[in-house]
């Protein structure tokens, strides 16, 4: 699986026009505020069957963090 095209599908929920997300790529630079990351979040664990911590949704501010979270999470190297 994928993790970066998994991604790119679930934030084109909250950003629609935007193109070529890239693991650089910022929740800012996507338009998304806190509460469209907490959903987001809530999808990827889903998604992934995996539990992010409150505590460490402060510290996710790309999607690059959504990547070492979900590898963290799941054991798995990330794939993309």
């Amino acid at each position: 699986m994928n993790y970066l095209e998994v991604l790119d599908q679930l934030v084109r929920e909250y950003a629609p026009d935007h193109h070529n997300l890239t693991p650089e790529t910022t929740f800012e630079e996507l338009g998304m505020d806190g509460i469209d990351l907490v959903d987001f979040m809530l999808k990827v664990e889903e998604k992934f069957d995996i539990v992010v911590p409150d505590s460490k949704m402060l510290d996710l501010h790309s999607i690059q963090d959504v990547l070492d979270m979900i590898s963290e999470s799941t054991g798995q190297e990330e794939k993309y």
